[in-house]
């Protein structure tokens, strides 16, 4: 494969990532990780583990 086909194989793979980069922005909808701070009034939960990384 010369200089020039190895070029273009490559400007092809970008236009495909830049085109599938704008449609996945687009298209999806904002994740709640994305919104504003949401504070929760009240955790339920039967047991809770806090631990260091020491274990």
């Amino acid at each position: 494969m010369n200089f020039k086909q190895k070029l273009g194989y490559m400007l092809i793979g970008c236009l495909f990532t830049i085109a599938g980069y704008i449609l996945a922005s687009l298209g999806g909808s904002i994740t709640h990780a994305q919104k504003d701070e949401q504070v929760l009034d009240k955790i339920v939960c039967r047991e809770l583990d806090v631990v260091n990384k020491y274990g």
